[in-house]
């Protein structure tokens, strides 16, 4: 069974900008309420950028409600300037998270684009859980900080 949570944000800032946030990992936690940190625990290499190479691995700390949940990350997709994408596994559950940028006539616009993949009972109570913890409205917040960084800073 899957569910997804996607979320769209226009951003008035060029898609470079925007990019280059999401490029710099490490950098999350300064710009996202619930990033605490983003960290490469297999040695950096090349590719899309020094953090966006299919194959590395992170592992991001994160702060949502009263759980602070770590996540083993791998890239699995780049295509650089435009998305990029990574896979965990929690618990019973594949995550896919999937970012693209866009060009939009006022800047460009972000889609954030959350797979949840697993059993079907898994997948039923995550959904509750999902509501009952307001994932979506935390996506959207998520983009809202992202479009404050770079709106300020390319502005």
């Amino acid at each position: 069974m899957e569910h997804v949570v996607e979320v769209r944000r226009s951003i008035r800032a060029s898609r470079e900008a925007v990019w280059a946030a999401l490029a710099e990992l490490p950098q999350w936690h300064s710009w996202d309420p619930y990033i605490a940190s983003v960290r490469r625990v297999d040695g950096g290499g090349a590719g899309a950028g020094p953090h966006w190479s299919p194959g590395a691995r992170w592992v991001e700390r994160v702060r949502r409600g009263p759980f602070r949940p770590t996540f083993q990350l791998t890239v699995t997709a780049v295509c650089a300037g435009a998305s990029c994408e990574w896979q965990t596994r929690y618990l019973w559950v594949t995550v896919v998270h999937r970012w693209t940028v866009q060009d939009h006539a006022a800047g460009c616009e972000v889609v954030s684009r959350e797979r949840f993949q697993g059993p079907a009972p898994v997948i039923g109570i995550a959904k509750g859980l999902f509501r009952a913890f307001g994932v979506e409205r935390m996506t959207r917040r998520s983009l809202a900080a992202l479009a404050d960084h770079v709106e300020r800073d390319d502005g």
